[in-house]
C-alpha cells in the first residue's frame, strides 16, 4: 500500500527482485532488504521520519525507482 505506514509489501509474478534500498529527499540511502531473489518481498518498515522517499528496487530484469509517502 501507499502510503506505507509500518509494513511494505511488494509482489509481482514477472519480476524477481534482489535488492531494496530506500533513499530520503537529502540523499540518504537505508537498505531494507537483500536476500535470496524472490518475486515477493514482505517486511517490517524502519523507524523513519513521515515524508516522501524514493524505493529503489533492484530485479533481475533491472532496477525500478518508485515514490512512496511514509506515515
Amino acid at each position: 500500500p501507499n502510503p506505507v505506514k509500518d509494513q511494505l509489501i511488494l509482489t509481482h509474478d514477472q519480476f524477481t527482485f534482489r535488492e531494496l534500498t530506500l533513499v530520503s529527499m537529502t540523499g540518504q540511502q537505508i537498505p531494507l532488504w537483500k536476500g535470496r531473489q524472490q518475486k515477493e518481498v514482505e517486511l517490517a518498515m524502519p523507524e523513519l521520519q513521515n515524508g516522501i522517499y524514493l524505493l529503489v528496487v533492484d530485479m533481475e530484469e533491472g532496477r525500478k525507482t518508485i515514490k512512496i509517502e511514509l506515515r
